[in-house]
């Protein structure tokens, strides 16, 4: 496996509940497997919450910050994220989480 990400839904620039449940799950299952976590953050003016990110667990948080991403879109969001994940693990070898 090549780590394990959770996406930390925002909305507001405040950090929803689902997100600090992922990194708690997240956590258990990146130790138990030797893997890193991480925290795939989107939004507009977010940079300041990944500190909140790393301090409930993500050992990396990959942040998209662009005006284009304020408000959620499947569209815009979809896109980043399949990106983030191309970029990062080529054909997707990985494990993601993302809850609502």
């Amino acid at each position: 496996m090549a780590g394990i990400w959770i996406f930390a839904e925002q909305r507001g620039g405040e950090l929803k509940k689902v997100s600090f449940e992922l990194l708690t799950v997240g956590r258990n299952l990146a130790d138990r497997a030797g893997e890193e976590l991480g925290a795939l953050l989107l939004g507009s003016g977010v940079e300041m919450l990944a500190p909140e990110l790393a301090k409930y667990g993500a050992d990396r948080v990959f942040l998209a910050d662009s005006e284009d991403l304020k408000d959620f879109l499947t569209e815009p969001y979809t896109s980043v994220i399949c990106d983030a994940v191309e970029v990062r693990y080529g054909s997707g070898n990985g494990l993601y989480w993302i809850g609502y």
